[in-house]
């Protein structure tokens, strides 16, 4: 007896539960009722409801709140795109990080001509964001009327 085990044997704990009545079972437990979360239309791959921000709803219903925070005029609300709304119209939408996976970019994947470097010490001085067909105008969804 004088090991001690990784885990608790099972004679050790029926010598507990024996000897003492279980404190779990003596105790009142709010363990019963609805599970909120169990299954909030669990399918699409396992999908809860939403708890993100607001930009991340695409449709009406983002420009809608947009809307009624009461700051926004609903013109302008109609136009405010999300970063993936933008980032799908994007002539580049899809690059590696240079931290993380420099080496995958090929000089297809990165235009050079997007950014300037210093001569002397090769590295990015600035990144040029006027560049022609770099930034492109995001096309509005047909709903939207202007």
């Amino acid at each position: 007896m004088g090991y001690m085990h990784r885990f608790t044997p099972w004679e050790w704990i029926a010598v507990q539960e024996a000897d003492q009545p279980l404190i779990a079972e003596q105790i009142r437990q709010d363990n019963v009722g609805t599970s909120y979360f169990f299954s909030l239309n669990r399918y699409w791959r396992y999908k809860a409801s939403p708890h993100g921000y607001i930009r991340h709803f695409e449709n009406e219903v983002r420009d809608l709140v947009q809307f009624v925070d009461g700051v926004t005029p609903w013109k302008q609300a109609q136009k405010i795109r999300t970063y993936w709304e933008v980032r799908a119209h994007h002539p580049m939408p899809q690059f590696n990080r240079p931290e993380v996976a420099m080496h995958r970019n090929t000089m297809g994947l990165l235009p050079s001509h997007t950014w300037e470097t210093d001569k002397k010490t090769g590295k990015v001085k600035a990144v040029k964001d006027s560049v022609r067909d770099y930034q492109t105008k995001t096309p509005y969804p047909k709903w939207v009327q202007l």
